[in-house]
């Protein structure tokens, strides 16, 4: 893999006993960006409950200062019933078509999306659909006004971490109708790499089927070990140092990424 065609930034903070680590990658030929998300509890004693993340964005793109400012919103899912994941979209017609999507990992019942509102700063708000935040799967609306994600953890327990992914896509397509987002196919390639346990003091394992390569990469974009696999492979990361890896997974043209966490 060239990492000249790869962006990662990583962004640390910390506020009282969690830490926090954002990891944004791109692959420069891809229409969207993946983030990576790492919470861990820095204390030793005390379970951190009810934590929220969030991400929102105002989505009037395209326009100048006195251009339309209205985009129509579609709540596609919400990972419960036959959904798997969470994903809300924002549309624009003119000057040409264009769209903007959060979307979650795969299986994961904990992310919630939602339109409405603009300036929104409650995750919690987001995460339960309150007040003006429609968050009914099929739900549609024109207006100026936001689309958000939002994560929620239950309890984290002291020393420990979680780490999980969402995908934020931006499409251009003039004078192209929309496209239904699972015709990109990212999601059945996604929902076919399983990666186990996230959570590690030596080994883990990589299933997908058929053949595939794989990166283990740390936090500054080095890759520490690369190899080929078929159908699963496990990988010693004994030797490494506690941190928080990006596993990335190639097959044909297709990349795919987790995270690994080495205590």
């Amino acid at each position: 893999m060239n990492l000249l065609t790869l962006i990662i930034v990583t962004w640390i903070g910390d506020t009282l006993d969690l830490q926090l680590t954002i990891r944004y990658i791109l692959k420069k030929d891809e229409h969207f960006y993946t983030t990576d998300l790492t919470f861990e509890n820095l204390s030793t004693t005390a379970t951190l409950t009810d934590l929220y993340y969030y991400r929102n964005v105002d989505p009037d793109n395209n326009q100048t200062l006195s251009g339309s400012y209205t985009t129509t919103q579609t709540l596609i899912s919400q990972p419960y019933g036959t959904d798997t994941v969470t994903s809300v979209r924002a549309t624009q017609d003119s000057p040409w078509y264009s769209e903007l999507i959060f979307e979650s990992e795969p299986y994961n019942t904990d992310w919630r999306a939602i339109y409405g509102g603009f300036t929104n700063r409650d995750a919690s708000d987001i995460w339960n659909s309150i007040g003006v935040f429609e968050g009914v799967p099929g739900s549609t609306n024109t207006s100026d006004e936001a689309i958000s994600l939002a994560y929620k953890i239950g309890a984290l327990p002291p020393g420990k971490s979680v780490a999980h992914n969402t995908h934020f896509k931006i499409r251009f397509k003039p004078a192209d109708p929309p496209v239904v987002i699972d015709d990109l196919g990212l999601n059945d390639e996604e929902s076919a790499f399983n990666l186990f346990p996230t959570v590690t003091y030596d080994l883990f394992t990589i299933e997908f089927e058929g053949e595939f390569g794989y990166f283990l990469i740390n936090s500054n974009g080095q890759i520490l070990k690369e190899g080929q696999g078929f159908d699963k492979e496990v990988i010693d990361i004994s030797d490494l140092p506690a941190g928080n890896y990006f596993v990335k997974l190639k097959s044909d043209q297709i990349f795919l990424n987790k995270t690994v966490i080495k205590q």
